[in-house]
């Protein structure tokens, strides 16, 4: 048995895996810029979502450490392993704080991090297309475009993956 978690490689894992035609992902990076305003918000704020964006729209997120976070923006991008700073989209990220959290100085944020997302939507696309469980060949089971609705169902689709397998073993 294959159990293919490969996230960002899912699909080429697959293929090598033998699929067929396994979707294609395409990767989305999304920045984070730290906001220097300690103490001043305690919960999660996040805008209403713009119809047929490709993400929520940059909302404001606490850290593990108590830390205030901006983000994440929706970039797609050719290469799934380029993580390096971004602080040429601070004009951006200013003015999507000031929307969400009112007046801010520029002096109020840096680029903080990022990460790449596995989407199945790509970048034309207007409908949204949410994370896949595909089996093929025999014996491979394959779990495509996990963000973050996935992520957070992640016991359930272990518990939904580990019956296929025991399904396909018995």
């Amino acid at each position: 048995m294959l159990v293919n978690a490969a996230g960002l490689d899912a699909d080429r894992v697959a293929a090598l895996a033998g699929h067929p035609s396994p979707p294609q992902i395409f990767p989305c990076r999304g920045d984070y810029f730290r906001l220097h305003t300690p103490g001043r918000y305690r919960g999660l704020i996040y805008p209403v979502r713009a119809r047929g964006s490709a993400g929520l729209g940059v909302h404001l997120t606490l850290d593990l450490a108590g830390g205030l976070r901006l983000g994440p923006d929706v970039e797609y991008v050719a290469t799934r392993d380029d993580f390096s700073p971004a602080p040429h989209k601070h004009a951006a990220f200013l003015a999507a704080a000031q929307a969400l959290l009112g007046p801010l100085s520029p002096g109020q944020l840096s680029h903080d991090s990022c990460g790449i997302r596995p989407k199945l939507r790509g970048p034309a696309e207007a409908a949204e297309r949410d994370f896949m469980i595909v089996e093929g060949p025999a014996g491979c089971v394959h779990l495509l475009g996990i963000e973050s609705p996935g992520l957070t169902a992640a016991l359930a689709l272990a518990e939904r993956v580990s019956a296929r397998v025991g399904e396909l073993l018995a």
